[in-house]
């Protein structure tokens, strides 16, 4: 991934070139630098919100370790990692239909 511009870092855009441009950049193609990463668990709902997918990631690996221990209210439950609303990554628990 690109770094960010240093004069479109605000604005949340990334610049086509991986060298910050001081004095501004003209070659910015727009795009979010930043998604949006959610933890979704059965029945709980979300459980964790995030910028970083690392973090979100593990977060959902220590609630599938919790489903698959049969033990607790996420027991059995199914946990979906979400980015910008769309899933990445999908654990269907015992209790998926």
């Amino acid at each position: 991934m690109a770094k960010p511009c240093s004069a479109c870092l605000g604005n949340g855009y990334v610049c086509e070139d991986d060298n910050p441009q001081p004095e501004g950049c003209t070659k910015c193609e727009g795009t979010d630098i930043m998604s949006t990463f959610e933890v979704l668990v059965g029945n709980i709902g979300i459980v964790h919100e995030t910028t970083n997918e690392r973090d979100a990631l593990f977060c959902a690996r220590t609630y599938v370790d919790q489903s698959k221990s049969n033990r607790g209210r996420c027991a059995g439950e199914s946990v979906t990692v979400l980015k910008d609303g769309e899933p990445i990554e999908e654990y269907l628990g015992t209790n998926a239909n």
